[in-house]
């Protein structure tokens, strides 16, 4: 597998950067980040699919949770 952005490291920094990964599995419908939360990790999907939620104010007395992309 290829990623992109780290195409032009060198094998050592590969092998720092693998040495930092952790595979987690996750249920369906599972929340693994809530906007607002301090981020701690980086995610790459590796397989799955993957909605992201987002809450758009419609008036100051209503929200609407909003569906804006799924992978």
């Amino acid at each position: 597998m290829q990623i992109p952005f780290c195409k032009d490291w060198s094998f050592i920094k590969l092998l720092e950067f693998n040495n930092l990964l952790n595979e987690q599995k996750y249920s369906a419908n599972e929340v693994i980040y809530e906007i607002g939360s301090k981020p701690e990790v980086f995610y790459i999907l590796k397989n799955g699919r993957l909605a992201l939620e987002t809450i758009v104010e419609i008036e100051d007395q209503n929200t609407y949770p909003v569906v804006s992309i799924v992978y």
